[in-house]
């Protein structure tokens, strides 16, 4: 059974398989005879949950709402009928909706309408067109912090308890008009933000949008925690009056993306579905879902992805690895449907055939051990507005220890506390630039009472706003002594110690000519360090183009820095690396990098469990509340590929894999296959359990009791 009026959003938390299909733009209406039609498809195609809408693309109330306007044609009773016919079906049936607009709303009242900053060059194009064919020539974004805040509330209860809908789905989650015209600005400068800002900062708003105003970065600031509060606000209110209803919220936190759209980066917990659209790039699977758990882990998350041209006419394998990826990363997906109905309820059954049975595996508790700060405050202010370098450092390193098979979760900013960073006994901030000093001083009692930290490059020289600081906030805790803004660090490597015993002898990063490169930039630095930090690895400069012959700062210290140190502090260790080895793994994905990070860390830590398999297979662990144990294993040749913000939807074709051996440090009684019903070797021996499997076709879940 799919719809379960019981439970929250109608049972759309326990389905596999959601498509969204919707009314177009008024003044198209649509009528009984086609809504049926639509009803009988998804019927047929066995989809469990279904993204209609009862608003018209844009934001247009199709039926007469006692809170916001409606269009002139709107027909009592239409969606009561509509989702009775559904449920009657067993479809879960959810309203899509833009929250961040609603043009009969500011066409009657104009004076609620949000006011944007201005660009201190040029304009923005936008998607002139496309704004033009939704909303004509108006500003179509209202307020907040106007009375169509409360009214929205209100509105949402209306259609989920009045109409019947089992939730809502928001798209559009900006502090503006969506992404048409006047592409992403930021706003809302109103007389009522002006207040409110006024009041809660003692500063005034700014007029401009200028990246370099410390000012205007404070309100950056200010208006996403404005943004997030309402996001809780709204939840909360739709669970006050609905014990099931449920609220969905595109956030549009990822790359590329226009940075300032609003949406938060910090955990915010609402009581809702925290979602997003992966924009056809399925390499940002994994670390989306961890940071859309980060946000709010209160339900299940799910991704959003269109799948053209493959489907929905065509071959469904794609649209099914993307649900086993999604399933893996410990959610589900949702799939746009943009044809004609008739022609995909045989791709539609493929999905729902194959996904279905994984449903009982998906979720759970992740394990904490390494936990990698993505940081909010530097993927906005570090590159004054530009959050591609955070972006690529981040990925990197999260890819790096996937290719390893080292379970990691993601830190938000306002995480970034001692009683939180104690969950983890790994913290990794890859080239993390603002800390305020309260952050800072966490991350340094942190590692007083026993915890391992791994810092990159300029970790820590920005305050929380992106202002330079005269000494970094973490320099003492690493033992840097003097950092050097006008000397590159070296541009090899050379291991020093028993650690490295098994690694080349040494390694090089781009030379220094291509430190800057369309895809990605390094201005990492020189540095200086203590006299009582370890040096696990020299840095080298190439004294020739081939690079075989190096001079190290061994040899000599002022030719080249040392490239890797640590020191012990407290009751734990700091290890520090001079380089944005993140972003260079996003770039290019060399064996190297990432064996030199695991046996760097190795040396003080390990993971909960090992995993001897190749390094594009991943494998997830989700301990359940009853005791077991999922593991999800995907086999994922593409994700070895470098981050690129360009579509990559083609799969190809995966081959089976394997052996995968998964080692536990503790006796299990049993491990089992329960969707493909193989094999699986179980040896248990001196309390440490070993999982065998033969192969992986594509996807797997072994169950562990």
């Amino acid at each position: 059974m799919n719809y379960q009026p019981d439970k929250i959003g109608g049972g759309y938390l326990e389905t596999a398989v959601r498509i969204e299909r919707r009314p177009g733009i008024p003044p198209y209406y649509p009528t009984r005879e086609e809504m049926l039609r639509l009803i009988e498809f998804v019927e047929a195609s066995g989809a469990q949950a279904w993204w209609y809408s009862c608003a018209g693309k844009g934001s247009y109330p199709l039926f007469p709402s006692k809170y916001l306007p409606s269009v002139p044609q709107a027909e009592a009773g239409l969606f009561e009928w509509f989702t009775e016919q559904c449920h009657s079906r067993d479809i879960v049936i959810f309203s899509w909706e833009y929250l961040s607009t609603s043009p009969l709303t500011t066409r009657e009242h104009p004076d609620w309408c949000m006011q944007f900053l201005q660009p201190i060059q040029g304009s923005y194009g936008g998607r002139i067109d496309r704004h033009l064919e939704v909303y004509g020539n108006q500003n179509p974004a209202p307020c907040f912090n106007s009375p169509y805040g409360e009214l929205l509330m209100d509105y949402c209860v209306e259609v989920v308890e009045d109409l019947g809908f089992d939730g809502i789905w928001f798209d559009g989650c900006f502090m503006g008009p969506a992404n048409t015209w006047p592409g992403g600005r930021i706003g809302c400068c109103c007389p009522r933000c002006q207040k409110q800002f006024k009041d809660e900062t003692d500063l005034d708003l700014p007029i401009f949008e200028d990246w370099s105003d410390p000012v205007f970065r404070r309100f950056i600031q200010w208006r996403q925690q404005f943004f997030a509060d309402y996001w809780h606000r709204l939840c909360q209110h739709v669970r006050a009056h609905s014990k099931t209803g449920l609220i969905g919220l595109n956030n549009f936190q990822r790359w590329p993306h226009p940075t300032g759209i609003g949406c938060p980066l910090n955990e915010v917990n609402f009581d809702g579905l925290s979602c997003a659209e992966i924009s056809q790039q399925p390499w940002q699977a994994f670390l989306m879902m961890k940071y859309l758990r980060a946000v709010s882990n209160i339900h299940t998350p799910e991704l959003w992805m269109q799948h053209n041209p493959y489907g929905p006419c065509g071959e469904p394998d794609h649209m099914i690895y993307f649900g086993e990826l999604c399933m893996t990363a410990g959610g589900f997906h949702a799939e746009g449907q943009p044809v004609n109905p008739g022609d995909n309820i045989p791709t539609l059954r493929a999905m729902v055939d194959e996904l279905s049975p994984r449903i009982p595996y998906v979720g759970g508790e992740p394990p904490r051990f390494a936990g990698i700060v993505l940081s909010s405050n530097t993927k906005d202010f570090a590159f004054a507005g530009d959050d591609k370098p955070t972006w690529r450092s981040v990925h990197g390193l999260h890819n790096l220890l996937m290719h390893a098979h080292w379970p990691s979760e993601v830190i938000l900013d306002n995480q970034v506390r001692l009683d939180y960073l104690k969950t983890f006994p790994l913290v990794i901030l890859s080239d993390v630039r603002c800390l305020s000093d309260e952050q800072a001083r966490a991350l340094e009692d942190y590692v007083q009472q026993g915890g391992l930290l791994l810092v990159t490059a300029q970790s820590g020289t920005m305050d929380d706003i992106g202002q330079p600081r005269e000494t970094g906030a973490l320099d003492d805790l690493i033992g840097i002594t003097t950092r050097y803004a006008d000397r590159l660090p070296p541009m090899a490597v050379v291991p020093n110690g028993d650690w490295a015993r098994d690694l080349p002898a040494y390694f090089r990063f781009w030379p220094a000519g291509r430190y800057a490169t369309e895809d990605y930039r390094s201005d990492d630095l020189w540095a200086e360090f203590a006299d009582d930090v370890e040096v696990l690895a020299w840095g080298a400069e190439c004294d020739d183009d081939a690079g075989q012959s190096l001079t190290t700062s061994q040899e000599d210290p002022q030719a080249a820095a040392h490239a890797l140190v640590t020191r012990p502090v407290g009751e734990g260790r700091v290890i520090y690396i001079n380089r944005d080895i993140g972003g260079f793994y996003s770039a290019t994905p060399y064996r190297e990098y990432r064996e030199t990070v695991i046996a760097l860390l190795s040396a003080y830590t390990a993971p909960p469990y090992a995993v001897d398999a190749l390094p594009h297979v991943v494998v997830t662990m989700w301990k359940q509340e009853d005791g077991r144990i999922f593991f999800h294993l995907l086999s994922q040749p593409q994700n070895l590929r470098s981050v690129a913000p360009a579509p990559n939807v083609d799969i190809g074709t995966v081959p089976p894999t394997g052996p995968v051996t998964i080692t536990l440090p503790f006796a299990v009684k049993q491990a089992t296959r329960p969707v493909t019903g193989e094999s699986v070797e179980l040896e248990v021996a001196d309390g440490v359990s070993t999982i065998q499997i033969a192969n992986v076709d594509r996807h797997d879940v072994i169950v562990v009791e």
